[in-house]
This record gives C-alpha cells, sequence and structure tokens, in this order.
C-alpha cells in the first residue's frame, strides 16, 4: 500500500513536469491549460486510491475475560467447604437444674468467652444448679437456644434480646430464659448452640450445629404435694372424712331411739 502511494505521487511530479515542457516547446502560455491537466491527473491519482484503499476496520466487542466467568459447581462447593472449616474454640458454662416443683420457675443461663478458662467462666454463672462447661467450635456469630422435649412440660421465656449474637474475642456473651415446670416427672430440657457461617453475599446465614445436651428435670410427687394450696386442701379433706362420721352417728342414734 506505501508502495503504491509513493508511485502515485511521482506520476503526479512527473506528469507536471512534462506539460510544463510541452507548453515551453510549443510557445504555449496558457496557464489554465496546465492546472486542468495537473488537476486531471490528480483526480486521476486520488480515484485509483480509492480503489486500491484496504477497508475501513470495523470495530468489534472484546469478549469477556475467562476470569470473570462463573465458577463451576465443584469450586462453589469448595469454596463453602473452606468457609464451613473456618471456626475457633471457645468455652461455654451453663447451670444444669436436677429438680423443680410444679410452678416453679427458675432461671438457666449459659455463658460463652473465647479466651475465660472453663473454671472461670463457671464461677460467672449466677442461676441455682449444677454448672456443666464444655469446649465448642465457635464463628464470630454464634445462636443459642433452649426448648422442651415435651411441649407440655414447661413454659420457657428467653430474656437476652436476641437467639443471635456477635461473639468478641475477651467479652463473655451471655444467653438466660426463664423456665417454669409444669407437668409432673422426669421431663428434658434441650440446649442447642449453633455457630453460624455466611459464603459471600447470601442474604441468609447457615446454621452449624456445634453442641447440644439434654437436661434432665424430675418433679417428684412430693414435690407436687408440696405444691399444692393446703389452705383449700386441709378443709376438704376434713370434710371428707367428717361427713361419713356424721351419717353414722346419726344413723346409730335413729337406732337407738326405735329400740
Amino acid at each position: 500500500m506505501k508502495n503504491s502511494k509513493h508511485l502515485l505521487v511521482s506520476m503526479l511530479i512527473l506528469s507536471a513536469i512534462l506539460l510544463g515542457a510541452c507548453n515551453l516547446a510549443t510557445g504555449e502560455s496558457d496557464e489554465n491549460a496546465a492546472a486542468t491537466a495537473i488537476a486531471g491527473t490528480a483526480a486521476a491519482i486520488f480515484t485509483h486510491a480509492a480503489e486500491t484503499a484496504a477497508p475501513p476496520a470495523l470495530l468489534t466487542p472484546t469478549p469477556a475475560s475467562t476470569e470473570e466467568s462463573v465458577l463451576s459447581v465443584e469450586e462453589q462447593l469448595n469454596q463453602i467447604d473452606q468457609a464451613l472449616n473456618q471456626f475457633l474454640l471457645g468455652n461455654i458454662a451453663y447451670n444444669v437444674p436436677e429438680r423443680m416443683r410444679v410452678d416453679e420457675i427458675i432461671t438457666l443461663e449459659l455463658l460463652l468467652n473465647p479466651s475465660a478458662p472453663q473454671e472461670e467462666l463457671s464461677e460467672q454463672i449466677s442461676a441455682k444448679g449444677e454448672v456443666e462447661s464444655a469446649i465448642i467450635e465457635i464463628t464470630p456469630r454464634m445462636k443459642v437456644e433452649l426448648r422442651a422435649e415435651d411441649a407440655e412440660a414447661f413454659e420457657i421465656q428467653a430474656i437476652h434480646d436476641n437467639a443471635e449474637q456477635l461473639i468478641g474475642s475477651t467479652h463473655t456473651t451471655r444467653w438466660a430464659w426463664l423456665v417454669k415446670a409444669k407437668k409432673e416427672g422426669t421431663q428434658n430440657l434441650i440446649l442447642t448452640v449453633y455457630r453460624l457461617i455466611k459464603y459471600e453475599e447470601v442474604k441468609d446465614w447457615r446454621e452449624v450445629k456445634s453442641y447440644q445436651t439434654d437436661i434432665a428435670v424430675e418433679i417428684t410427687l412430693g414435690q407436687r404435694i408440696k405444691s399444692l394450696d393446703w389452705k383449700w386442701v386441709i378443709p376438704t379433706i376434713i370434710t371428707a372424712i367428717l361427713i361419713p362420721a356424721l351419717w353414722r352417728w346419726t344413723d346409730n342414734k335413729k337406732r337407738a331411739g326405735i329400740s
């Protein structure tokens, strides 16, 4: 292409020289004729250049980078596995009520601290009952639930703000519930601790069970009797004893009068 342009320019210059020489030889001095000849030659050159020029390049969109392509299912699962396997170990302590009276209300609390020793954490439990402790897997966000195995056996009311709480590296986090016994016998409370995992921008958190235990609470017959309102029970018992005795006394008196 470049050689063709050079050739056309050379032809233009050569044509101008030849026309000038012809005019001198014939004695002609018509400038218009010379200009017309040069213009014709230039037009021919430009026409030839336009016909031989390469067509303009078309702009095509650049394909997306392969690095931005969607991850395969296997790659996504591997990333989720990595997220699920990220945790630290921390200590928990909680109180265990072994016996309750019907309609009695106790407080059950659980404390969690990643850095406090188990003995130190157990001493912070203020609710009554034997204190249990354990080492569990923890994440920056944890969830604890307490429920009854038999829904009719207990009334449970949470007294913490939220079952899900943020965990600090040195701060003690507390969950607590008011538990009211409603049914006689040996009843179970189920205490469950979850660590919460979030994968990228997924809205919902994944719950992973970190710890679970059954708390058996015994409500004996003797405790049930103690829970009765005796100001109503005693008069009822006395009446049940006296009425039959009164009937027998009246019956015996009638028989004595007849005889």
